[in-house]
C-alpha cells in the first residue's frame, strides 16, 4: 500500500474540520505533494477525502486521524443531543474490534445522561459514574453503522444556540419503539439459536449413528470378503518373467485392472518378437539448411507371418494390427510413427475400445477375486448414500455435513481395501512387482551375460510396461553389447553405427511417442438496538 483516506460526507447538519493524521508520534504534513509522510484534503461533490501517503510492505501500521465536528451537538429548550454515526455503513470492510469513548464538556452524573445505541445486536455500551460513555463492538460487519445518540443537560453546552423546541419525549418514545423491536429480534434470535443448537445436537447424534453403521458395513464387508491371500515369503527381485502373459494383461494385472497406454507399444514389440512386425529406425529428410532432427521410426508388417499365426493370436492383438495397418497405414505394411503422431483421436477412440477388449480376458483369466470386488462396490455404494446428505445436513447443522463428508470420504477410501487378487493372481502379481524392481533398480548388472542375453527381449518388450526409460535401456545394452542385443532383438533394424545410448534413445523415443496420442484417454447503556440509522455520518475509508 502507498496511501490510506477516510472520507467525510457533505452534512447541512453539521461540517468536518481542522484535520490532522499522526502515525504513531509522526505527524503528517498537509501537501499535495503526494510525498511519504503528508496528506492532503480532497474536495468532492458528496463530500471531503483526507487522503495521506506512507511506504508499507508485508507490515502493520497504526494511524489516528484527528478532526473536528462543528454543530454535532444541537441544543435544545430541554436537552443537548448528540446523534453521531462513529462507523458508517459506507465501510466495504469488517471492522474487528471498535471502542467509542464520549467525555461530555464536564463532569456530571450519570442518570442525567440518556444513552441509546444503533447498530448490531452484539454491541455494547455503558455510563460511567462521570457521564462519560463507552461503547463496544467486536467483528462489526462491512455496510454497517454503529450509531450513538446521547442527551444531555442542556446547560453543559454553553456556546451552543438554543433552538427552541422540545424533543426529550420524543426521542424517548421514538427509541422506546426501537428498543421493543430490537428486544423482540433478541428473543427471535435467542429461539432461534435455541432451535439450531437442538438440530444441531440431534443432528450430529443421527449422522454419527449413521457414519457408524456405514462404517460398521464396511468392516463386515472387508472381514468377509477382504482376507488376502498368504504366499510364502519370496525373494525381493525377479529375473524371469512369469509364463504366459501377455504384455497388455501384464498392465492389467500390475495396475488393478486398469490398461495403461504402454501396453499398446509393449504388445507391438512383443508381436515383432514373435516375427509379425519389424521395427525400422529410418533417418530424418533435411533440406539444405536443416539439420537432422528427431528419428522417425516404420513398423513393418510381414503379412506372411500375420496370416499364418493370426489362429493363436489374441483378439485384441488381431485388432491392433488390423487397425495399424488397415486403418492408419491404408492397408500398407509400413507405418511410420509420423502417421502415429498424427492420428490422435483416432488412437484415442481406438484405445478406449482396445482396453475393454483387455479388460475382458483379464476377467477371463480370474486374477481378482470377484466376491472381494462385489463387497467393495457395496461398500462405495454406502459411502455414495451418505454423500447424499452432505447437502441437506450443510442447510441444517453444518458440524453435520462435515461428519458426513469426512465419513463418507473415509469409506470409500477404506473400500479400495477390500478388492483383492486371488492366489493365483497374487503369485504372478509378486512376480511381475520383483521383475519390475529388478529392472528399475538395475539389479541386471551384476548378473551374468548368458542371463541377460536369454531375457533381453523380454526385457525390452516388458520395460515399456514398467516405465523403464533411455538410461535403463542404455545400461541393459552395454550390460550384452551392441551386437548381442542385435542378435536377441533382430526384429529392430537401427544404424550400423549407433551407440547403445542412441539405441536406448531411439527405445524411449517411440514408446514416448506412441503413448502420447493416447495420454487424454487414460482439484443505563446495555444492548444496541435495530432502530436508528438518522445521525450524522463520519464517512467511510479505505486504503490503495
Amino acid at each position: 500500500f502507498s496511501y490510506a483516506y477516510r472520507t467525510f460526507p457533505n452534512d447541512e447538519r453539521v461540517s468536518f474540520e481542522n484535520f490532522s493524521v499522526w502515525e504513531d508520534s509522526l505527524q503528517y504534513i498537509l501537501s499535495d505533494t503526494r510525498e511519504p509522510g503528508t496528506f492532503m484534503i480532497i474536495r468532492r461533490n458528496s463530500g471531503k477525502e483526507v487522503r495521506w501517503f506512507y511506504r508499507a510492505e508485508n507490515q502493520a501500521k497504526t494511524f489516528k486521524i484527528n478532526y473536528e465536528v462543528k454543530n454535532g451537538v444541537k441544543r435544545y429548550s430541554d436537552s443537548a443531543v448528540l446523534y453521531y454515526q462513529f462507523i458508517s455503513d459506507t465501510w466495504d470492510k469488517k471492522t474487528g474490534e471498535v471502542t467509542v469513548v464520549i467525555e461530555p464538556p464536564e463532569q456530571i452524573p450519570a442518570e442525567q445522561v440518556a444513552l441509546w445505541l444503533h447498530g448490531p445486536l452484539h454491541a455494547q455500551s455503558k455510563i460511567n459514574s462521570n457521564g462519560v460513555i463507552v461503547g463496544t463492538c467486536s467483528n462489526l460487519p462491512a455496510y454497517t453503522y454503529l450509531e450513538f445518540r446521547v442527551i444531555y443537560p442542556p446547560d453543559i453546552f454553553k456556546d451552543a444556540a438554543i433552538i427552541e423546541k422540545n424533543v426529550k419525549d420524543s426521542i424517548f418514545k421514538e427509541e422506546a419503539d426501537w428498543a421493543d423491536q430490537a428486544n423482540k429480534k433478541r428473543i427471535e434470535n435467542r429461539i432461534r439459536l435455541k432451535k439450531q443448537a437442538q438440530r444441531t445436537k440431534n443432528g450430529t447424534m443421527l449422522m454419527v449413528f449413521v457414519s457408524l453403521l456405514i462404517i460398521a458395513f464396511w468392516h463386515n464387508q472387508h472381514t468377509k470378503y477382504g482376507k488376502k491371500p498368504r504366499i510364502p515369503v519370496q525373494p525381493e527381485i525377479e529375473s524371469q518373467l512369469p509364463e504366459g502373459i501377455t504384455p497388455a494383461l501384464a498392465s492389467y494385472l500390475l495396475y488393478s485392472r486398469q490398461v495403461y497406454a504402454s501396453a499398446v507399444p509393449a504388445t507391438m514389440f512383443d508381436l515383432a518378437g514373435r516375427g509379425i512386425l519389424k521395427l525400422e529406425e529410418m533417418p530424418e529428410e533435411r533440406g539444405f539448411f536443416k539439420k537432422l532432427s528427431v528419428k522417425n521410426f516404420e513398423w513393418i508388417l510381414d503379412r506372411e507371418k500375420y496370416e499364418k499365426l493370426k489362429p493363436d493370436m489374441e483378439d485384441y492383438e488381431k485388432t491392433l494390427i488390423e487397425f495399424l495397418f488397415t486403418d492408419l497405414a491404408k492397408d500398407r505394411d509400413r507405418l511410420s510413427t509420423k502417421t502415429i503422431s498424427k492420428s490422435r483421436s483416432k488412437f484415442m477412440k481406438f484405445f478406449r475400445d482396445w482396453t475393454k477388449l483387455v479388460k475382458k480376458h483379464g476377467q477371463e483369466k480370474n486374477w481378482f477375486d470377484k466376491k472381494s470386488i462385489r463387497a467393495a462396490y457395496r461398500s462405495m455404494i454406502g459411502s455414495g448414500i451418505l454423500f447424499l446428505f452432505i447437502i441437506p445436513a450443510a442447510i441444517y447443522c453444518n458440524i453435520c455435513a462435515l461428519v458426513i463428508t469426512f465419513s463418507s470420504i473415509t469409506v470409500f477410501i477404506l473400500s479400495l481395501l477390500i478388492m483383492h487378487r486371488t492366489h493365483e493372481g497374487e503369485i504372478i502379481f509378486r512376480k511381475l512387482k520383483r521383475l519390475k524392481k529388478y529392472l528399475m533398480k538395475y539389479h541386471f548388472k551384476s548378473k551374468s551375460v548368458d542371463t541377460l542375453n536369454q531375457n533381453i527381449e523380454n526385457y525390452v518388450v516388458y520395460g515399456a510396461i514398467f516405465g523403464l526409460g533411455k538410461k535403463h535401456y542404455t545400461e541393459l545394452i552395454n550390460a550384452v553389447s551392441p551386437d548381442n542385443f542385435h542378435r536377441a532383438v533382430p526384429w529392430y533394424i537401427y544404424g550400423a553405427h549407433s551407440r547403445p545410448s542412441d539405441i536406448a534413445s531411439s527405445f524411449s523415443q517411440m514408446i514416448t511417442t506412441t503413448t502420447s496420442v493416447m495420454s487424454s484417454a487414460t482439484g443505563t447503556g446495555g444492548g444496541a438496538s435495530g432502530g436508528g440509522g438518522g445521525g450524522v455520518s463520519a464517512g467511510g475509508g479505505g486504503a490503495g
